[in-house]
């Protein structure tokens, strides 16, 4: 085998290797949109508002709604009075 051939079997190579690195990039990203897409439990307030097609207004006045809030702990908890809402999902959609 000649130097020349193993040159550009050794280009082709790291050429190959690169297209790999990029595939498994858009793999990986394609996998996160799919869990995204398919997630069912605790997710940010804004990410549930994405899920459900609804605004974050209208989602955080049917968990907090002052005549029947739905349960903090199971659909929505919140650590103090300014930290971000979390929403699970499936629990949210059973009690619509």
């Amino acid at each position: 085998m000649s130097i020349r051939a193993i040159t550009e079997a050794v280009e082709a190579a790291f050429l190959a290797k690169q297209q790999i690195k990029i595939l498994d990039r858009r793999i990986q990203y394609l996998e996160s949109q799919h869990d995204l897409q398919n997630h069912d439990g605790w997710m940010t307030l804004e990410q549930a508002s994405q899920q459900l097609g609804k605004t974050v207004a209208a989602i955080r006045q049917k968990i907090k709604h002052k005549k029947q809030p739905m349960p903090e702990g199971i659909v929505w908890k919140q650590h103090s009075k300014f930290a971000p809402i979390y929403v699970n999902l499936r629990a949210f959609r059973e009690h619509m």
